[in-house]
């Protein structure tokens, strides 16, 4: 073998064993992107509900098993997910070191010639709605405000109202706290029991209403009233008066809820 033919012989070993050495050109579409962020989003969901979960294991089990779902619906392997991971973030990096000034437009070209062209195409087109998007504070919010729903209860129908119900200060005080036990949780029930007495709400039948709570002298107030359902709010109309008033409502646990957050209340069926 001639000494010039060996050279290139061995040029093109080293090309060969080098070759899956170097970056991957991994082709990143925006569909592979839209994959991609929704895993991403996944993963910031999974870490918000652990947080939320109060140590609740099968809550806690049902969060970790998100990002697998999420690539099991997109049809994706790790793997796959590892390679467009590495082309985007790679990408992303280089634009951001060139956006803060970092690095040259020349390094910059340098840099992206090292990955697929539609990727750097694709993360270009949406990189700074990225670089703006916080997936963990979206989490949070989306977590919180299931929360809020779940605490909130459903919306009740006419059906469901009908009947009287009487206040259960056990319930309110879970429904303001989250869950308030032992001695503290005895003295603010008993409390709550003293300052508003036992006011009840009775619906039906058809659209009456009968209102009943202690006044400010301490006796108990009878008002009777017409009631009609929009959603999750509750419309009265007391006799005599023009004005209407409002109540949210929901039906969580058997318990009829009505206001919100810390002014929530909770009434039972009597």
């Amino acid at each position: 073998m001639t000494r010039p033919l060996s050279f290139f012989l061995l040029g093109c070993f080293f090309v060969a064993i080098a070759a899956p050495c170097a970056t991957a050109a991994a082709k990143v579409t925006d569909s592979d992107f839209k994959i991609y962020r929704t895993v991403q989003y996944a993963e910031a969901l999974r870490d918000a509900r652990k947080m939320w979960a109060r140590g609740d294991k099968t809550k806690i089990a049902a969060a970790e098993a998100l990002p697998a779902a999420a690539l099991r619906d997109a049809g994706w392997t790790q793997d796959r997910f590892g390679e467009v991971d590495e082309a985007i973030g790679g990408i992303q990096a280089a634009l951001r070191s060139a956006k803060d000034g970092e690095i040259s437009a020349e390094d910059l070209a340098s840099q992206l010639a090292e990955y697929d062209a539609t990727a750097v195409a694709t993360v270009k087109k949406h990189w700074l709605d990225v670089e703006q998007t916080s997936d963990s504070q979206r989490a949070e919010k989306q977590v919180r405000d299931e929360a809020e729903q779940e605490q909130a209860g459903v919306a009740p129908t006419a059906a469901q109202l009908a009947g009287t119900w009487i206040l259960d200060a056990d319930a309110t005080l879970e429904a303001m706290t989250g869950g308030l036990s032992g001695e503290d949780g005895k003295k603010l029930a008993a409390d709550l029991s003293a300052k508003m007495g036992k006011p009840s709400y009775t619906f039906g039948p058809g659209d009456r209403c009968e209102v009943r709570s202690k006044g400010t002298d301490g006796q108990e107030k009878v008002e009777t009233c017409s009631f009609r359902l929009e959603g999750r709010t509750i419309i009265f109309k007391v006799e005599g008066r023009k004005r209407e008033d409002s109540l949210q409502a929901g039906i969580r646990n058997g318990k009829l809820l009505l206001g919100t957050g810390f002014g929530k209340v909770a009434f039972s069926r009597k």
